[in-house]
C-alpha cells in the first residue's frame, strides 16, 4: 500500500536523527495496518538494533497473526540467539525455509552451542559452499571439528581461513589447539608463538601455550605464560595445575607451595589441589631428612 510505503521512508529517515521518533511512528502505524509486516520487520530491526530482544519478539509474533512472512521468523531466531537462548532459537530457524549465508551461519552457531555438532557441520559446510570471501565460516568449522576430534579438518579449516584473510588469532589458536591435541609440539608451538602478536586474551591460549613450551623444554616461558593464563583468569583451576605440575618436575617446591596457597585462596579446595598439596610436603619432608 502506498500509505505504507510513506511511513516506511519517514520512519527510516526519522531513524538516523532519533530510533525513538522512528518508534513510535511505526508503532502507531501497525494499529492502523497490523497486517503490514514491513512495518512490524523495520520496528523489530529498531528494536533488536537497540538490543531490545523481548519487544523485537513481541511485534514479530503479533505481526505473525496476520502474515506468515518468514523475515519476522529470522528476527525472532536471531533475538533469542543474541539473548543466549538456544534451544528455542534453533526450533525457530526450523521454520525458515529459505537459505542465506547468514541464516545458515547464524543456525550453524545455535545448533554449536546446544551442542549439536553434527548438524551444526552440516549447516555451516553450506555456509562455505556458497564460497564467500570470508574466514569467518572457516573458524566456525574449524571450531567444530576441534569438537568432535577431528584435528586434520579443523586444520584444514584453519588454513582456508588464513589464505583468504590471513594470520589471525583465531587460526594462531584453534590451529595451535589442533596440534596439540595430536602431540605435535612443535607445530603446536610455532602457532602460539606466531599468535603472540594478536595479544590474545585467552587464558586457555596461554595454558596451552605453556604446556607446549614446557614439553620442548622452555620451561622458563612455560612458567612466564601459566602465570599469565592464571593473571587471565584466577578462578580456574587448570593452569594451576599445570604450573604446580611443573614446580614438582623441576624440584621447585617452594614456589609450588607458594602457587598452591594462592590457589586455594581463589578456588574451591578439591581432589587434583589436595593430592599435589601431599606431593609438596613429602619433597619438603624428605628434602630436609
Amino acid at each position: 500500500m502506498e500509505e505504507i510505503k510513506k511511513v516506511l521512508v519517514k520512519a527510516r529517515h526519522a531513524r538516523k536523527i532519533n530510533w525513538l521518533k522512528a518508534q513510535k511512528l511505526l508503532s502507531e502505524s501497525l494499529k492502523i495496518y497490523p497486517e503490514s509486516a514491513e512495518l512490524a520487520i523495520e520496528l523489530a530491526d529498531i528494536y533488536f538494533q537497540q538490543r531490545l530482544y523481548r519487544q523485537a519478539i513481541n511485534t514479530c509474533q503479533t505481526a505473525l497473526l496476520y502474515t506468515d512472512n518468514e523475515e519476522l521468523l529470522i528476527i525472532i531466531a536471531n533475538c533469542f540467539l543474541s539473548m543466549r537462548e538456544y534451544h528455542i532459537a534453533n526450533s525457530y530457524f526450523q521454520r525458515v525455509k529459505q537459505e542465506s549465508p547468514e541464516l545458515l551461519y547464524n543456525q550453524a552457531v545455535s545448533l554449536a552451542r546446544t551442542k549439536q555438532f553434527e548438524e551444526a557441520i552440516r549447516i555451516a559446510q553450506k555456509v562455505v559452499d556458497y564460497r564467500i570471501k570470508s574466514p569467518v565460516p572457516y573458524i566456525l568449522l574449524a571450531e567444530l571439528y576441534y569438537n568432535q576430534k577431528e584435528y586434520h579438518k579443523a586444520i584444514s579449516c584453519c588454513n582456508q581461513a588464513q589464505v583468504i584473510a590471513g594470520l589471525s588469532s583465531d587460526v594462531c589458536f584453534l590451529r595451535g589447539m589442533s596440534w596439540l591435541a595430536q602431540q605435535n609440539l612443535l607445530k603446536a608451538y610455532w602457532d602460539f608463538h606466531q599468535g603472540e602478536i594478536f595479544k590474545i586474551g585467552n587464558s586457555e591460549y596461554y595454558r596451552s601455550y605453556g604446556i607446549v613450551c614446557e614439553g620442548i623444554g622452555k620451561t622458563d616461558k612455560a612458567i612466564e605464560l601459566l602465570r599469565k593464563a592464571i593473571d587471565i583468569a584466577p578462578q580456574k583451576p587448570g593452569a594451576y595445575l599445570e604450573l604446580i605440575r611443573i614446580y614438582l618436575v623441576h624440584n621447585m617446591l617452594d614456589s609450588a607451595g607458594e602457587l598452591l596457597a594462592a590457589a586455594r585462596n581463589s578456588l574451591p579446595e578439591d581432589f587434583p589441589l589436595a593430592i599435589m598439596y601431599n606431593r609438596i610436603i613429602d619433597g619438603l619432608t624428605q628434602s630436609q631428612s
